[in-house]
């Protein structure tokens, strides 16, 4: 039995990850009737040169659900056509197109209700034959897929239309809109339903859609291996599946694609290494691999050297960096290595590729001194944090003028904290908490740093009275001073910190009161320190949703408007510990969209850092 419905066309973006309301679910199947449309706009095959813009969701459409139809001698008579064409041209087979419970089944059936569609016979034009079968496959799709239940169904199973017409929008090279695009010769060129509700596997048809070379079927939720099927599918140039539960390996039928440029096989369940054959296809320009379940070595990669962008974040990759590490992908713009388990040093000849914008090698086990740095304009993001990086910041750190994010957490780093960083004047987020530096207030110069968004020196040893000068880093969400030897009392000048959301100077020897009136904080940590126990003044400068933690400085105290109340000699309070650490994403334009506080091991474990 087929439902017929009619829907809105939705429009959407290829990056933006959508929030889906089930509060409503949907039990419609494909429209017979409905003609909406939709405008396309054009957009690049990889990530743009401005990595740092987010998109926004867009809107979620509506389907309406209509009766189904009934079978009856006319319908039974054409389904019976329809199996015997589709068995002798191999499309499907004869044990599948019995069982009425199969999305082969359901398809056919679905076109056997119309009766103003032709049944094509071995006479009948190519083009109509092409388009009865991308209908089929396509109905096969919604039906293996939980069609009824998606977000979208862009007016498929249109029975007045043909395929290249569900969409009912003109035919661009580059979709921004869910549904299926024909390629001038009529045939299908592209497929995007990415956030599109789609479940259980991928159906073998799809392989059937030769002429295929676009298919976004991102942020949904299919499962299983990827069918063996689809190597014929050789004019594929933008092949994603990020964002969802494929397991297996990566299939080296991959290298049949040969004109592949885009590979995002990104948050699976990918597992193994990744296959030889993958490093003969020398026509890509991105792969997408992070957040899955792959090791072995990745030098290799040092052959495709057309790649703009390599993710392979969150694996358990292996190796030596060394003097020759990706050293001939000079057209790189985007490295991201980052957690996973390699070793060596920070390769120096990256920092002169003339594109690279993001370096992330962060929670690896990196043991080499930082290298000099070359003149580099170009470098936006360098994320070296959770390494084993000993040695001291050289001063030619300073040439890398482009920054806006440096971490440098939890390394081996000593001597004084570098003042040279007071140059890199372009800095939105310093981090430099959990490092063995000398003694001392924190650098003078950093007081040019004014586009500061982001600014941690937890646990560094910071001696001396709070800066007044910070409060002139009017963009500063959070500011991380805690677990130092900061003196005399909080300026009230940090009060004046429009944007400060998230204070944190617990673990300090701080006097007075907590005077200050910041009217955006969310998250303000000030115990263990010598602060007055009275915090009536305190509360009464905080409305409810504000989060503080503060001293109990005796047993009948209490902080009528604290989350935690930590009494002087209480070292399992658990405020001790955290810190805001930032690993960025790719997916989310490497930008923060979140501020996550853990309780990070390398703060408490070494005793040197304590108060």
């Amino acid at each position: 039995v087929v439902a017929v419905v009619t829907l809105t066309q939705d429009r959407a973006t290829p990056d933006a990850i959508e929030s889906v309301d089930e509060s409503e679910p949907n039990t419609a199947a494909p429209s017979s009737d409905s003609d909406s449309e939709a405008t396309m706009s054009s957009e690049p095959s990889h990530p743009p040169v401005n990595i740092f813009q987010f998109q926004s969701p867009a809107p979620i459409s509506s389907i309406s659900p209509t009766p189904a139809p009934t079978l009856f001698d006319p319908i039974i008579e054409r389904i019976e056509l329809i199996k015997e064409y589709l068995i002798l041209n191999q499309y499907s087979t004869e044990t599948l197109l019995s069982d009425a419970r199969s999305p082969q089944y359901m398809a056919a059936l679905h076109l056997a209700s119309a009766n103003s569609l032709p049944i094509p016979t071995d006479a009948t034009d190519a083009r109509v034959r092409e388009d009865f079968k991308d209908r089929w496959v396509l109905m096969v799709l919604f039906y293996t897929t939980g069609g009824p239940r998606w977000r979208s169904n862009w007016n498929i199973g249109n029975h007045d239309k043909t395929v290249c017409d569900w969409n009912a929008v003109a035919q661009l090279e580059y979709i921004t809109s869910r549904g299926a695009y024909c390629n001038e010769d009529s045939t299908i060129g592209s497929i995007d339903l990415s956030s599109n509700i789609l479940s259980s596997t991928l159906p073998t048809e799809i392989a059937l859609l030769s002429r295929l070379d676009h298919l976004n079927l991102k942020e949904n939720a299919l499962n299983g291996t990827l069918p063996i099927e689809m190597e014929k599918i050789t004019n594929m140039v933008q092949f994603e599946m990020n964002g969802n539960d494929f397991s297996g390996t990566i299939p080296a039928w991959l290298s049949k694609m040969t004109k592949l440029e885009s590979l995002y096989f990104s948050d699976n369940s990918f597992t193994g290494t990744l296959p030889d054959e993958l490093y003969e296809m020398t026509s890509l320009l991105i792969m997408a691999v992070n957040d899955n379940n792959l090791h072995g070595r990745l030098d290799r990669l040092n052959n495709l050297t057309n790649l703009l962008a390599v993710y392979a974040e969150d694996n358990d990759f292996s190796g030596t960096i060394g003097s020759t590490f990706f050293s001939a992908l000079t057209n790189l713009q985007h490295l991201d290595l980052s957690n996973n388990d390699l070793r060596g040093g920070f390769p120096p000849h990256l920092l002169n590729f003339p594109n690279l914008t993001v370096i992330d090698l962060h929670g690896n086990f990196l043991n080499e001194t930082l290298p000099e740095s070359p003149v580099n304009n170009m470098l936006r993001l360098l994320s070296l944090f959770d390494n084993d990086i000993p040695g001291t910041v050289p001063l030619s750190i300073s040439n890398l003028q482009a920054l806006s994010h440096l971490d440098l957490t939890t390394l081996d780093l000593e001597g004084t904290m570098p003042e040279i960083l007071g140059n890199l004047t372009n800095l939105e987020y310093l981090f430099l908490a959990g490092n063995d530096f000398d003694a001392g207030p924190i650098p003078a110069t950093y007081e040019q740093l004014t586009s500061l968004r982001d600014f941690s020196v937890k646990g560094t040893q910071r001696t001396g009275p709070i800066p007044t000068w910070l409060s002139n880093m009017d963009q500063i969400i959070l500011l991380d001073l805690g677990f130092n030897a900061f003196v005399e009392t909080i300026p009230t000048e940090l009060g004046d910190m429009f944007n400060l959301t998230y204070l944190l100077l617990n673990k300090n020897q701080l006097t007075g009161t907590i005077s200050l009136v910041a009217r955006n904080l969310t998250v303000g940590i000030f115990d263990h320190n010598n602060l007055s126990d009275n915090t009536t003044a305190l509360c009464a400068v905080w409305n409810g949703e504000t989060t503080i933690t503060a001293d109990c400085n005796g047993p009948n105290t209490t902080c009528s408007c604290c989350a935690l109340c930590c009494l002087p000699d209480d070292d399992t309070c658990l405020s001790s510990d955290l810190l805001a650490l930032f690993d960025p994403v790719w997916e989310d334009g490497y930008l923060r969209v979140e501020y996550d506080f853990v309780h990070h091991h390398n703060i408490t474990s070494n005793r040197r850092l304590g108060s």
